[in-house]
C-alpha cells in the first residue's frame, strides 16, 4: 500500500517520504496541524488546552469552545504559522488577563476559563528566573556561558535542577513527559538546595555587586523585588524587609535571606 496521510494525499517520494509529509503537515488545507499547535499554546499559557488531553485530537473528543479553537487555528495559518503572533493574541486576550482567584460563582467553571489557572513555572523558566534574580549564569556542558535553559536545543545537557523540576527527557512525543505536579524534592531544592544557595551567595552575583557599589539597603531591597517579582515592594513590605536586613549579623546575610525568601514565595514560583 502506498503511504497516505490522514484524510490527505499519498506520501510516496523517490528520495525521502518526509518531504511530502512535511508539505502536508504545514499545508493550509490541513487544519489538524494548526489546531494541534494552537491547542498546545493555549495549554502552555492558560493552564488547560481547549482539547484535553492536549495530544488527543479527534472528532469524538471535541474542544470546550469549538469556535475559539477554529479561530486560533485560522489565525495561525493566516500569519504563516508565526508563533509570536499566536502568543500575542492569547496573552492580550481577556481570558489570559483574568484574576487567578476564583469566586463562589465561577469556581466550578475552570475548564471554561472563568478565571486564570495558576500554574508553577516550568523547570527551564524557573532556572532562568533564578539566574536573572541572583545575577548569575548556569554553565551547560559544551555550550557557551550565558546560554539560557530555555534555549537548550535538546535533552542531552544533564542538569540536576532541571531534572528535579521535571524537564522532560524527550524520549517520546507525548506531552505527558512533563509532569506539572509538585513534589517534596522540588520544595526541598528551593528551600535549602545547593543550586539556589550558591547563586544567592555568589561573589559575582547581584547582591555582592550592589554591596560593592555601596548601594543603600533600601535601594537594594527595591532592586531585589523588581528582579524577582517585577514590582516595587509595598510600604509594609519595605518595612519588614528592612527589619530582616537589620536583624541579620551583617548586611550581606540579611539581603541573602531576603532574596531567598522572595525566591521561595508563591509570587515567584507560580504564574498568576
Amino acid at each position: 500500500m502506498v503511504p497516505t496521510a490522514l484524510h490527505g494525499p499519498e506520501l510516496s517520494h523517490p528520495l525521502d517520504r518526509r518531504i511530502p509529509l512535511a508539505s502536508w503537515l504545514t499545508s493550509t488545507d490541513n487544519d489538524w496541524f494548526a489546531k494541534s499547535v494552537a491547542n498546545r499554546y493555549v495549554r502552555y499559557l492558560l493552564g488547560r488546552g481547549l482539547v484535553e488531553p492536549v495530544d488527543d485530537l479527534r472528532s469524538t473528543n471535541p474542544a470546550t469552545n469549538e469556535e475559539l479553537f477554529q479561530a486560533l487555528a485560522e489565525h495561525l495559518v493566516a500569519n504563516d504559522y508565526d508563533l509570536k503572533q499566536l502568543i500575542s493574541v492569547i496573552m492580550n486576550s481577556r481570558l489570559y488577563q483574568l484574576n487567578s482567584q476564583p469566586t463562589a460563582e465561577n469556581s466550578k467553571a475552570g475548564d471554561f476559563y472563568a478565571y486564570y489557572r495558576v500554574k508553577r513555572l516550568a523547570a527551564e523558566t524557573l532556572l532562568d528566573n533564578i539566574d536573572h534574580s541572583a545575577g548569575t549564569t548556569t554553565k551547560f556542558q559544551s555550550l557557551p556561558l550565558g546560554t539560557r535553559a530555555i534555549d537548550l536545543p535538546d535533552a542531552n545537557y544533564p542538569n540536576f535542577f532541571l531534572k528535579t523540576f521535571g524537564k522532560p527527557r524527550r524520549t517520546s512525543v507525548c506531552e505527558c513527559e512533563r509532569s506539572p505536579d509538585e513534589n517534596l524534592a522540588q520544595a526541598l531544592h528551593t528551600l535549602n538546595g545547593q543550586v539556589v544557595t550558591s547563586k544567592i551567595a555568589s561573589a559575582s552575583g547581584r547582591i555582592a555587586k550592589l554591596i560593592e557599589s555601596k548601594t543603600e539597603s533600601a535601594e537594594i531591597i527595591n532592586q531585589l523585588y523588581i528582579s524577582t517579582l517585577a514590582r516595587n515592594p509595598s510600604d509594609e513590605e519595605r518595612v519588614v524587609c528592612q527589619e530582616i536586613v537589620d536583624a541579620a549579623p551583617n548586611q550581606k546575610e540579611g539581603l541573602e535571606d531576603l532574596l531567598w525568601a522572595l525566591m521561595n514565595s508563591k509570587q515567584f514560583l507560580y504564574n498568576h
